[in-house]
């Protein structure tokens, strides 16, 4: 598990950064990325969950 992720993940709260890093992952940095949120705070969970919501539609 890499806690640069992680960390990165928990302090970005821009919705534009969120949606450029959404927006530039390929299946396997997705699959990555969602495995990683397991491991941080619902909170952090919960906004990158939302923009990947708000993005899908």
């Amino acid at each position: 598990m890499r806690l640069e992720l992680i960390h990165f993940l928990s302090t970005v709260n821009e919705e534009h950064v969120m949606r450029t890093v959404l927006n530039n992952l390929n299946a396997e940095g997705m699959a990555t990325l969602f495995h990683h949120l397991e491991y941080a705070s619902s909170d952090t969970k919960e906004r990158w969950l939302s923009q990947f919501n708000q993005m899908m539609r």
